[in-house]
């Protein structure tokens, strides 16, 4: 096994994945410039990120990016966001797709450390959007009430798409600014939003929920919803959907099973 070559073997090679940043390297790359097959620098990169150089990517194709790199990624979306909330401090964060293409990664390692920034607490998503969890949107007094009156539309309607446009004619808001103050909503857990553009207030939907929970049985046809509910296919159709995302029903075939209450029965719903 070959395990030197004209960059120096380990040391070159954890030189060279170092100079590509954010870019990484691949196996051709390192057979092009070390002479390795796959087996053999798939054995080196290993010994790299046992040492804490390097993170492998991906085996097949072999792909291994260094450590100092994703930490330098970490470090300018931290700082990204936080110019961001400075200059915009009423904005509830930043979609993923502006975010991405402030910088020059790959989408895998973008999306790497945006997901590691989440799952360590330091940043938060809600509603698609991304923000440091240090930060809460300041809102003037003028917004607070009209975010609590779209708030009292939401629960008023129940579940309308209508009711979303009728209150931006209204009050004259732009789509963008609409859809800040629902993202707002949902990161005060006022609201959820579900699919085909649907945002449900979570008092209503804690209503919807009793109701399944309080009916005979533990299976129901999409008809028993719509009569339980009072809603039409239309709406009965993407409310069920994301009441299987939350573990409130699972489907099984053309039917839906009511899954026990996760505070009574020890089961773990998960949230939208």
């Amino acid at each position: 096994m070959k395990t030197t070559g004209p960059g120096g073997g380990k040391d070159g090679l954890a030189t060279l994945v170092r100079n590509n940043r954010y870019r990484g390297l691949s196996a051709g790359e390192i057979e092009r410039r070390f002479g390795l097959n796959t087996e053999a620098a798939t054995a080196l990169a290993q010994e790299l990120e046992a040492e804490g150089e390097v993170i492998i990517l991906s085996f097949e194709p072999l792909r291994l990016i260094s450590r100092s790199s994703l930490e330098l990624l970490r470090k300018k979306i931290k700082d990204a966001l936080e110019r961001h909330h400075r200059s915009r401090p009423s904005d509830p964060g930043v979609d993923e797709d502006r975010l991405r293409k402030r910088f020059s990664a790959p989408d895998q390692v973008f999306s790497l450390v945006l997901k590691s920034l989440v799952k360590e607490g330091v940043v938060v998503e809600e509603d698609n959007r991304f923000r440091l969890s240090s930060f809460t949107p300041c809102l003037s007094p003028r917004d607070e009430k009209l975010l609590a009156r779209l708030e009292e539309a939401c629960l008023r309607e129940g579940i309308s798409a209508a009711v979303l446009d009728e209150f931006r004619a209204e009050h004259r808001l732009s789509a963008g600014a609409l859809d800040k103050m629902l993202s707002i909503l949902v990161g005060r857990k006022k609201i959820v939003r579900g699919r085909e553009g649907l945002y449900l207030h979570s008092k209503w939907l804690e209503e919807v929920v009793a109701k399944i929970r309080g009916l005979p049985g533990r299976e129901m046809s999409v008809a028993d919803f719509k009569r339980a509910t009072g809603l039409s296919r239309k709406y009965a159709i993407p409310l069920l959907e994301l009441l299987d995302q939350m573990g409130v029903t699972r489907r099984k075939g053309s039917m839906r099973e009511i899954l026990p209450d996760d505070k009574k029965g020890g089961r773990h719903a998960t949230r939208p």
